[in-house]
């Protein structure tokens, strides 16, 4: 389940919903609006889910927040996590119980699995931006011949990769321009597509 917006929570008056236990729901993500409009939330449980990141944005309608629960996650400890674990030092320590902040652990990458989140140096939180490798990387064709290209992607989190999009150039022979849409994601961090 991914929560997009707060229009779920409380059909007629969801502005003065005060809590909000959604624990062991198989949440993947919380949007940056999903919380919007929910001001008077004193309390949001989203522990024992499925997710991996949550952007700082998700948090801020929540004004009136008080306790936030988000242990037994499959954290993904990367660079989209350094506002958690400095929130943590700070603001957190008003919203997560000290038993919380000592649960919330780490399941990626493997050199972090195992680690609380407070334990991990700020930065050791690393992204590494995605990387694209096409085979062959230059191929003149002509119209109605087919063509095999391969794209490897890499980095962390993993790039989600979908099919390459196939742009003739103008010059006497084609020249394809291929342009991958990369985006992170937890697929697999390389595959072969084929056009």
């Amino acid at each position: 389940m991914k929560i997009k917006n707060s229009c779920c929570f409380a059909a007629r008056r969801p502005q003065r919903l005060q809590e909000l236990h959604l624990q062991h729901n198989g949440v993947e993500a919380v949007g940056d609006q999903a919380l919007a409009g929910l001001a008077s939330l004193a309390l949001l449980d989203l522990s024992g889910n499925r997710l991996h990141t949550m952007a700082a944005a998700a948090l801020r309608p929540l004004l009136s927040l008080q306790v936030l629960r988000v242990t037994e996650n499959p954290w993904r400890c990367d660079c989209a996590l350094h506002w958690l674990r400095s929130w943590m030092d700070d603001e957190g320590r008003r919203l997560l119980s000290s038993s919380e902040r000592r649960r919330l652990r780490c399941r990626e990458p493997p050199r972090l699995s195992r680690l609380g989140l407070l334990e991990v140096p700020p930065n050791s939180l690393v992204c590494i931006p995605p990387l694209v490798q096409l085979e062959p990387r230059r191929m003149a064709v002509r119209l109605g011949d087919s063509l095999r290209v391969s794209c490897h992607a890499s980095g962390y989190p993993r790039p989600q990769e979908q099919s390459p999009s196939i742009h003739p150039s103008i010059h006497p022979s084609i020249h394809p321009s291929i342009h991958p849409s990369i985006h992170p994601s937890s697929s697999s961090p390389s595959s072969t597509h084929s056009s």
